[in-house]
């Protein structure tokens, strides 16, 4: 079986990190822990990214 669900950006504190208005020392420590990120710039609502979650039915209803 598989589950994929979205992970929209809901507010906060999601945004206070990866929203628009975002502080200038959280900026700051972002850039000095995360050099390559790109994860900023959401707007409530948008699509952060998915959750994917697979297994195995047969087994969970065998009890294994």
């Amino acid at each position: 079986m598989t589950y994929l669900r979205a992970i929209p950006m809901v507010g906060q504190p999601c945004l206070s990190c990866h929203g628009t208005g975002i502080d200038p020392a959280v900026t700051a420590r972002i850039a000095k822990l995360y050099p390559k990120n790109k994860a900023t710039g959401f707007m409530p609502g948008e699509l952060r990214g998915a959750m994917l979650v697979r297994w195995d039915a047969a087994s969970i209803a065998d009890g294994k």
